[in-house]
């Protein structure tokens, strides 16, 4: 089942909601349920249970997924139609290619910047603190327009690229950054071995 169409048509934010689904938000994907029409399989707890767990609330965090796309995959594994998809960055609107201009990176002390290169305005950063010679993640974020396009990925590996240049270690506090470390050893030489 096309987690993101119902009756082959994609659906919008406003039509889902009207429909009495529930949605769950996230930077990436937002997901929606709808509880009155569940088969209780439970092929999303047994797909992805850091996303999907029946105990806790709220019972999907999206966020949790290894990757949008394999957050995707479960969804549409399910059978009753109950779990629906969009992108964040969709809403009412089909998600449309945009012309992705060039970007810059800017080391400020205490942040890099991602620099639209067409416009010179600020598209994204990742902020950080130092404390003697370990650089603490405490924020990373891309505008909205730009999501889902690895940017923010990019930025991290900014940060890690200056933590080898300066012979640092860095400790994330962002969850973002949290997860981008889990999912990469090759910059485990990089992480303050008491994370």
């Amino acid at each position: 089942m096309e987690g993101n169409k119902i009756n082959g048509k994609t659906v919008t934010e406003s039509e889902l909601l009207a429909l009495g689904y529930r949605k769950y938000y996230s930077d990436d994907l937002d997901v929606f349920y709808n509880k009155a029409i569940c088969a209780h399989v439970g092929n999303c707890v047994r797909g992805d249970s850091n996303v999907f767990e029946v105990g806790r609330r709220p019972w999907i965090i999206t966020s949790n997924a290894a990757s949008v796309e394999q957050c995707i995959t479960v969804i549409n594994s399910c059978p009753s139609g109950a779990l629906k998809w969009l992108y964040h960055s969709q809403g009412d609107l089909i998600k449309k290619e945009i012309a992705m201009p060039n970007f810059t990176f800017e080391d400020q002390g205490d942040q890099i910047v991602l620099i639209n290169a067409d416009t010179q305005q600020q598209a994204g950063e990742i902020a950080f603190m130092e404390a003697e010679d370990t650089l603490i993640i405490v924020h990373t974020g891309v505008n909205p327009e730009f999501r889902g396009n690895g940017l923010a990925e990019q930025l991290v590996a900014k940060v890690v690229e200056k933590a080898r240049r300066e012979d640092k270690k860095i400790f994330p506090i962002c969850p973002f950054a949290q997860k981008e470390f889990k999912a990469k050893p090759e910059y485990s030489d990089v992480l303050r071995q008491d994370v």
